[in-house]
C-alpha cells in the first residue's frame, strides 16, 4: 500500500466505526442517514435495544418517527448518565467496587429501616 493508500485506509477504519447508519424511505426511495456514534452511545446495552424495539409501533412509518422522536431524549440522557457513573467507577475503582455490592446496600438499607422503626 502506498503512503496515500494508508491514510485512506485508516480514514474509512474511523468512519465504519465511529459512523452510524439509517435507511430512511424519502419519495419512494431508500436513502442512507449517516450520524456521529457518541461516546455513550456504547452504553446502550441489548436490554435497552430490546426495551426500545418492543416498544416501537409496527406499521405506518409516522408512528415510528413519532415515537422515535418522542422517545429519543430520555434514552439519551439515560445513556449519558450511564457513561458517565462508568467513566466515574473507572476513573475511582474502590468506589466503582462499593457502588457493585447491591446486595450489602440492599441488607444495610433493610437493617437501618428496621432499626429506625424499633427506635
Amino acid at each position: 500500500m502506498t503512503h496515500n493508500a494508508d491514510y485512506k485506509q485508516k480514514a474509512l477504519n474511523f468512519f465504519n466505526k465511529y459512523t452510524g447508519v439509517i435507511e430512511i424511505v424519502r419519495n419512494d426511495k431508500v436513502e442512507l442517514v449517516y450520524f456521529p456514534l457518541l461516546p455513550y452511545a456504547e452504553s446502550f446495552h441489548d436490554e435497552q435495544k430490546k426495551d426500545w424495539l418492543q416498544n416501537m409501533p409496527v406499521g405506518k412509518p409516522r408512528a415510528k418517527l413519532e415515537y422515535i422522536m418522542d422517545n429519543s431524549l430520555d434514552y439519551i440522557q439515560q445513556l449519558k448518565d450511564e457513561y458517565l457513573f462508568a467513566k466515574t467507577f473507572r476513573y475511582y475503582p474502590v468506589l466503582g467496587a462499593l457502588a457493585k455490592q447491591i446486595p450489602l446496600w440492599k441488607a444495610l438499607a433493610f437493617y437501618l429501616v428496621f432499626y429506625f422503626i424499633n427506635n
